[in-house]
């Protein structure tokens, strides 16, 4: 399974912290040792604590940069602007872990090669990404037509729907509702025109999800039709 590291560090240290909450519920399930719940809270706790300050240390070195400014050039204004803040570096964890992003990678890896392990518990503990559902409302089927012994032959593709409604006009009459499909193909078993004539059989398709349709219309599908 490939790995699945947040590269943001604001948005590893999440990451981290949702494995460390999480992984108590597992330990056992997993098969593994109180030393690696130890592990998880000592990198969770060593990222935040480095990667916070790191990143104040820019607000720091702007806030003296523009006192200099004003110092020297007056920009600011004729009151001396107070002087910046120091970031606070004080009271680290007692660990702070080298590698933190390395160990994550072998523990996660560890996880995921447990006998009791699976997507959901990865999701659960952040070191699975994430499913991602797809927009329904986009959802528009395709389709082709063609005739099998003389009936139309409907072929299109599931994705991830119910199935498809299919509604169906002849010649210039109005629309109506044929079938519910919810296994492609579907065969239009329809009584075929009387002999010697010959119908247009038009058909349009829209995809079904927890009973309801989704998406839009397909395009609309025309064929001839004639009686044997």
């Amino acid at each position: 399974m490939s790995d699945f590291v947040k590269q943001n560090d604001l948005e590893f240290i999440v990451q981290l912290e949702e494995l460390r909450q999480n992984l108590p519920t597992y330990l056992l399930i997993l098969g593994l040792l109180p030393a690696d719940q130890t592990q998880a809270n000592d990198m969770a706790a060593g990222m935040s604590y480095i990667a916070l300050r790191n990143a104040n240390v820019p607000g720091y070195a702007q806030g003296w940069t523009k006192l200099r400014d004003q110092v020297r050039f007056g920009i600011g204004g004729n009151v001396l602007q107070p002087f910046p803040a120091p970031p606070d570096v004080s009271t680290p964890p007692a660990t702070i872990l080298i590698d933190i992003e390395g160990k994550y990678r072998t523990l996660a890896g560890r996880i995921k090669a447990a006998d009791g392990y699976t997507p959901g518990i990865g999701e659960s503990l952040g070191i699975e990404a994430p499913k991602t559902l797809p927009d329904y409302s986009t959802y528009k089927p395709v389709f082709t037509l063609e005739l099998a012994a003389g009936q139309v032959l409907i072929k299109w593709k599931k994705l991830q729907s119910q199935g498809v409604n299919v509604y169906k006009k002849i010649d210039a009459g109005p629309w109506f509702k044929l079938e519910f499909d919810g296994t492609p193909n579907y065969l239009d078993k329809s009584a075929l025109p009387p002999t010697g004539v010959t119908q247009q059989w038009s058909y349009r398709l829209r995809y079904v999800k927890a009973d309801e349709e989704i998406g839009e219309f397909s395009i609309d599908m025309t064929i001839k039709v004639s009686g044997l």
